[in-house]
């Protein structure tokens, strides 16, 4: 093989490997729209998102929790979670009090609205998520799902 064969393969192996990156960086932002979608259009008449679903219902499984543990289970930077804390609060679906154990952590809970929106809501977010992994067999379904927690 001469030098500009060998050449033209190289650049067309990296055109390739670039093209791989660029699909792979996409796939995942694809597959958020296709998640979000059917679950935005369930949630359209509560005015909510499904990050703040997401807070809502750490909150609901795991009781009173500091914004350090809300922004693990969430999977979210300390900052985003607290600019949507302010305003899950703001909106009376969660309160915040320092913890009487630190006397200086603040603690993130759900009130009675933020518990009744969530009982509201639970069936369209089912409805939501059952549409978006359908199509899926049955062992894919548990490999992306446990894809998703890990």
């Amino acid at each position: 093989m001469n030098g500009t064969a060998q050449g033209r393969r190289d650049c067309e192996h990296e055109q390739v490997a670039h093209q791989d990156i660029d699909v792979a960086a996409r796939l995942p932002i694809r597959a958020s729209i296709k998640y979000t979608s059917p679950f935005r259009r369930g949630m359209r008449a509560e005015t909510i998102t499904p990050v703040q679903y997401s807070i809502l219902a750490s909150l609901d499984q795991s009781g009173a929790i500091d914004q350090a543990t809300l922004s693990r289970a969430v999977a979210l930077d300390r900052t985003s979670v607290a600019d949507i804390v302010t305003r899950l609060e703001r909106r009376k679906l969660l309160k915040r009090r320092v913890s009487p154990a630190t006397g200086e952590m603040v603690l993130s809970e759900l009130t009675n609205q933020g518990r009744a929106l969530l009982k509201r809501l639970k069936a369209a977010a089912a409805r939501a998520h059952e549409r978006t992994i359908s199509s899926l067999p049955e062992e894919e379904k548990v490999f992306f799902l446990k894809r998703l927690t890990d």
